[in-house]
């Protein structure tokens, strides 16, 4: 029997980062990192992948760090009729009966992300008629859902209104006002049952003494897939003077679908321009890369709140990004500009302004109000007060 006595957090997680995708859910990860470790916490992640050949298999396996982690790896050649539902469901059973027999019962479960897998380990949680509480990075419900058919639509909101209104869910933690005011307004959620909590910038993301040049560099960092658009960003770049050309230092980190596509764009539209696409960067590699940028810009065509810009702020980096969704919480006046998406003309405006007044800006002012905001401690404090309340 385990002598530690500490109550046990089991965490869904919707995506995390595995040696073959090391930059998948790393906002998930901060955020269950952040939490007092006052509780044990257990991580479960099911991931499924469709095999040519062969019978469905189910794999469990457990690793010990940090955090306790549970993998569940389905491989199956059938995902039709229903069955990969079934599969997905029973795994997540599978997963909470091993952790219950190896470390006893959750006094809580937090999913992060209600995702088209993850929504499953809900529908069991309330089965087992097990309390949860939801963190919600996802566009889903900007975006995604308005891609389904009117049918599909209608069946996806009806099942989000019931698992955001079920007894079982003790509290839901959007990343964005904007998010909040979805639940409320689309889906029937109590305000007093929602707690907007943003996504945490890593500690390696702080003020550094930066010392103004005649060179402009200009730093971007995503996971480069839709609704991302580097695109635009390339097209305003390509409007602006000639005589700006020389000055431009352009510093592009991340992977994702989008990346080749960026490379041959590159190539072949902007060749003369001293453009870098980096690739995958760990934090602190792409922290130094923010610190000594003149300003971050971040180009999508809808987003929620994104962890790059809070990571920009805290390195004091001003932002030019698009006036969507939960991008106008995080930039103001103080600390960027806000442009309106999928335009090229605003893309050249924004950029032109700001190459005029990046020398302006208070960087450590904007660094330290970030702080006061995104910082692990910050929004580790506010997830413990939830827990405390669920408890209570």
């Amino acid at each position: 029997m385990n002598s530690d006595s500490r109550p046990i957090i089991w965490h869904i997680a919707a995506w995390w980062p595995t040696p073959d995708h090391p930059g998948d859910g790393l906002f998930i990860r901060e955020h269950i990192r952040s939490i007092s470790n006052q509780y044990r916490h257990f991580v479960i992640y099911l991931k499924i992948e469709k095999r040519s050949l062969g019978r469905p298999r189910v794999l469990l396996s457990e690793q010990s760090g940090e955090l306790t982690e549970l993998i569940v790896d389905i491989k199956t050649p059938l995902r039709r009729f229903g069955f990969d539902k079934f599969l997905i469901r029973h795994s997540y059973q599978r997963a909470f009966n091993h952790l219950q027999k190896q470390y006893g019962p959750p006094a809580l479960t937090h999913v992060h992300v209600r995702s088209h897998i993850s929504k499953f380990a809900i529908d069991v949680l309330i089965k087992n008629d097990q309390s949860f509480v939801l963190s919600e990075h996802f566009s889903f419900y900007h975006r995604g859902i308005y891609e389904l058919d009117a049918k599909q639509q209608k069946a996806e909101k009806a099942a989000i209104r019931y698992c955001f209104t079920h007894r079982n869910i003790k509290a839901i933690m959007p990343v964005s006002k904007e998010l909040a005011d979805i639940f409320t307004s689309q889906y029937g959620v109590d305000t007093d049952r929602i707690k907007v909590i943003p996504n945490i910038a890593d500690s390696c993301f702080k003020h550094a003494t930066h010392i103004p040049q005649d060179e402009i560099r200009i730093a971007l960092v995503a996971a480069w897939n839709f609704p991302k658009n580097p695109f635009i960003f390339f097209n305003g770049l390509s409007l602006l003077p000639q005589d700006l050309r020389d000055k431009i230092k352009v510093d592009i980190v991340g992977h994702g679908g989008q990346l080749d596509e960026m490379k041959a764009h590159v190539t072949r539209e902007l060749p003369d321009w001293n453009i870098t696409l980096h690739g995958y960067k760990k934090k602190p590699e792409f922290a130094q890369i923010l610190q000594s940028a003149d300003f971050f810009c971040h180009p999508t065509d809808q987003e929620n709140l994104p962890t790059v810009i809070a990571e920009a702020l805290c390195c004091g980096a001003p932002v030019l990004s698009m006036n969507v969704n939960g991008i106008p919480e995080m930039i103001d006046d103080s600390n960027g500009i806000l442009i309106e998406p999928k335009s090229a003309d605003a893309m050249k405006e924004g950029l032109l302004k700001m190459i005029q007044i990046r020398h302006e800006y208070n960087r450590k002012g904007i660094a330290d109000a970030a702080h006061l905001v995104y910082d692990k401690g910050v929004i580790g404090k506010t997830i413990d007060e939830i827990y405390k309340g669920v408890f209570a």
